[in-house]
């Protein structure tokens, strides 16, 4: 990840971590927890550190019977994301591009 983009990444991190902790959303986004620079061969590098990330939805989803999510369980999968992303769109005023 080039430097402008690892920078970018930081400055988005620290906007979701603390723009408002207590929003229910807040707790399932993703940040940085530590970030430091090595020297490495080809230069100085900055390491990014995040809590490890649990099982994907798609690993968990293929565990299930039929691969299929009971409708109990997708509601609550559904709601978490929805207030992960309502905490970034409305809160933090970040929307994902995908660039």
């Amino acid at each position: 990840m080039p430097d402008d983009e690892v920078h970018h990444e930081l400055a988005v991190s620290k906007i979701l971590a603390e723009t408002d902790p207590k929003h229910a959303g807040a707790k399932y986004v993703r940040t940085v927890q530590q970030s430091f620079e090595v020297e490495g061969p080809n230069g100085r590098h900055v390491c990014l550190l995040y809590e490890p990330m649990r099982e994907s939805i798609s690993l968990m989803q293929r565990r299930l019977e039929d691969e299929r999510f009971p409708l109990d369980l997708l509601k609550v999968l559904v709601r978490l994301l929805l207030s992960a992303l309502d905490y970034m769109h409305s809160r933090c005023n970040i929307i994902h591009t995908g660039q």
